[in-house]
């Protein structure tokens, strides 16, 4: 899959037509063909300006503000009447707010949980009345799942409803990212975590995704710029204090990284790859007894966490 493939302006910004709104428009070309024909002689009454002017308002109306913002609408023509709903479910700030922290790369295991039941909640919903937030908690429970083709689909479909909350919008966006990062996409992925850090500057994990699709591309210098700014924006985002020991190991900057390496174990002790990296760390430097035990601790807790595995 070729990075060139995909081009993020269009993946985010492409909506095709409602079905209900094909079908609204498809039902008033026909009726009024069958006006023109004469086979409804009940509606060949109604005034032909009106009529016409009545169709061209409401197609332009029903474009202008998408059918996704239209919740319901009745035609009525002489004994004739049609009507279709298009109301989605409207989740409250709150909720929103919730399927943003639900959806985090660092969740914590009481977000866990609240992901679980927002995912189950979200599919309980017919398509057609998901909200921008149920979408998000989806793709994310794709990501999860290493589903990256379903992420970015679902991702989109968020996308699409233009969500007004802009760090909903970024999430959405950072997720697509993701999703394509997982496909290898990484340019892509670059552009998209880009889209999301200038949607909402203050995402942290934006940033700190941002920083991972440079790394890749041994931009280390850059990816530790955004690191840092991920840290700046959120001093507990363990992930971007890991991502970013990492990088200054890389480097060379080992006392550094034992730096940012133990700190993200303060913020997670039960990281296991904190550990061992931080053991890998320590060994550089010839400070084997210290890495010894960093690397039996990354064990423990990997063994702990295998056992808790479903299955097991």
């Amino acid at each position: 899959m070729s990075n060139g493939d995909h081009d993020p302006r269009r993946l985010a910004g492409s909506s095709k037509p409602d079905r209900i709104l094909i079908c609204a428009g498809l039902a008033l070309l026909i009726l009024y063909g069958l006006q023109v024909t004469g086979v409804l002689p009940e509606v060949t009454s109604a005034p032909g300006p009106a009529w016409n002017a009545g169709i061209a308002l409401l197609l332009l109306t029903l474009g202008a503000v998408g059918i996704k913002k239209v919740k319901s609408l009745e035609l009525t023509l002489g004994k004739y009447s049609f009507g279709f709903e298009a109301e989605r479910y409207e989740p409250t700030p709150q909720q929103e707010r919730d399927a943003i922290e639900a959806s985090a790369d660092n969740v914590t295991p009481d977000q866990e949980q609240k992901a679980e039941a927002l995912v189950s909640e979200a599919k309980t919903r017919d398509e057609e009345k998901r909200s921008a937030a149920d979408f998000l908690v989806l793709a994310t429970d794709a990501w999860r799942a290493e589903k990256f083709d379903s992420a970015i689909d679902l991702a989109l479909r968020g996308l699409r409803l233009e969500p007004s909350n802009a760090r909903l919008r970024a999430s959405l966006t950072d997720r697509l990212g993701s999703g394509y990062f997982g496909l290898g996409a990484r340019s892509v992925a670059e552009k998209l975590h880009r889209r999301a850090v200038s949607e909402d500057p203050d995402f942290s994990m934006a940033h700190n995704n941002l920083g991972t699709a440079m790394v890749v591309q041994l931009r280390f210098d850059e990816a530790m710029d955004a690191y840092r700014t991920a840290i700046r924006l959120d001093p507990s985002n363990a992930i971007a204090h890991f991502n970013l020991g990492v990088s200054l190991r890389e480097v060379g900057e080992l006392d550094n990284a034992i730096e940012s390496l133990r700190t993200t174990i303060r913020l997670k002790e039960d990281f296991a790859k904190a550990h061992s990296n931080l053991g890998e760390t320590l060994r550089k430097l010839g400070r084997n007894e210290e890495a010894e035990a960093s690397f039996a601790r990354a064990r423990e807790l990997e063994e702990q966490q295998s056992s808790t595995e479903p299955g097991r």
